[in-house]
């Protein structure tokens, strides 16, 4: 009687967890199917149970049965020590007929319990195996949420790489625009600096014939176009070996 009442609490309460965990274990394989955003499950009104609960519950609940079960295998130990001790066949003239008939039936009885607790054993192991089969499948749930979740965390670093590809690219866009303007600088600067030095005496505009130019004229073009190629190569050597500073350092 006692390993009946027992049995019908236990099952009950391994029918209630396996329900939700099966419940919690079917969600999360859905959210990881679906790649379902996180704020899906603020929507929800009710909070659930976190899965670490449900699989710890279920856990301590396989290991209750586990002991349950030993303990109703002893029962059925010693209901065999008892058919072979206590329940023996007598010879007839030791016991008599009342005797005889009381320990037949306690034999009987002790049948039909012995027969009953190995039918709890077996319904215990098939619980036992229920419990196994969705704590695994909750380990594999959360495996692949955790996957799910690496996926994601990939997905993002792999947005953010192209975004900085693109902060690179307008970058070097922006360096390209700077070199033609420091080109076209260089171009232009000496030709700008001899021409405000040779505006000082090198033109007389008060000739007697009107205004005239010198006749060192050439001075100021030969020396503007030096100073203008000098000028642009000595950039173009620091930038190159700016350049190869900046390959040999990556």
């Amino acid at each position: 009687m006692f390993a009946e009442m027992e049995r019908n609490r236990q099952i009950a309460l391994v029918d209630e967890a396996t329900q939700r965990l099966g419940q919690r274990v079917c969600e999360i394989g859905s959210e990881t199917a679906l790649d379902s955003e996180p704020e899906h499950d603020h929507q929800k009104g009710a909070p659930r149970q976190s899965a670490m609960d449900l699989w710890m519950d279920t856990s301590h609940l396989r290991d209750s049965l586990c002991a349950f079960k030993r303990q109703i295998e002893n029962m059925v130990e010693h209901m065999d020590e008892l058919d072979a001790t206590l329940f023996r066949d007598e010879p007839r003239l030791v016991m008599s007929v009342e005797d005889t008939e009381r320990n037949l039936s306690l034999r009987n009885s002790a049948v039909r319990i012995r027969s009953r607790l190995r039918e709890l054993v077996d319904e215990y192991d098939e619980h036992i195996r229920r419990c196994t089969t969705l704590t695994d499948g909750m380990n594999l749930a959360t495996q692949l949420e955790w996957n799910n979740l690496g996926r994601r965390d990939a997905v993002n670093i792999q947005n953010i790489s192209k975004s900085n590809l693109q902060v690179v690219e307008h970058a070097a866009k922006d360096g390209r625009l700077m070199k033609s303007i420091a080109i076209i600088t260089v171009v232009f600067l000496p030709a700008t600096f001899l021409a405000t030095f040779f505006s000082m005496t090198f033109f007389d505009w008060k000739g007697p014939g009107g205004a005239t130019a010198s006749p060192y004229l050439w001075i100021y073009v030969l020396l503007a176009a030096v100073l203008s190629l000098m000028t642009f190569g000595a950039w173009f050597a620091y930038a190159v070996k700016h350049d190869g500073v900046v390959k040999s350092a990556v």
